[in-house]
């Protein structure tokens, strides 16, 4: 049996999107934006329990960190939810996976500075 793991989860340019939207005072379109994004962390946090069996440690905003057991399907199940996600709402989402909270977190930024929309591993920021 695999080890648990931490999954943390990021939306990709969400506050820079929210923000435009304040700044140009697009009250209604800043509404519609938000809620879809709220709607889908909780969409997304609920697959994450019920079909990957994860524990929420966090969730807030447009973040998520979990635990879980990693299953066959896991990457194929995983990659299924960003896709979701962005069809949801529009805006893609990272992941990253680490066995502490720090690891999944360093892994997140990687997949971040690494173009988003992709989920990467605390073992590829040390191995390339």
């Amino acid at each position: 049996m695999s080890k648990p793991v931490y999954l943390a989860v990021d939306g990709d340019d969400v506050g820079r999107s929210l923000e435009y939207l304040l700044l140009t005072n697009q009250d209604k379109a800043l509404c519609s934006f938000s809620h879809s994004v709220a709607d889908a962390v909780e969409w997304l946090s609920d697959e994450l329990v019920h079909v990957l069996g994860a524990e929420l440690v966090f969730k807030g905003g447009d973040n998520i960190l979990c635990t879980l057991t990693p299953s066959e399907r896991f990457v194929e199940e995983t990659d299924a939810f960003r896709r979701d996600f962005h069809e949801r709402t529009g805006c893609t989402i990272s992941i990253g996976l680490g066995t502490s909270a720090r690891e999944a977190y360093i892994a997140l930024k990687f997949a971040k500075a690494s173009g988003k929309d992709r989920m990467c591993t605390y073992g590829e920021v040390w191995h390339g």
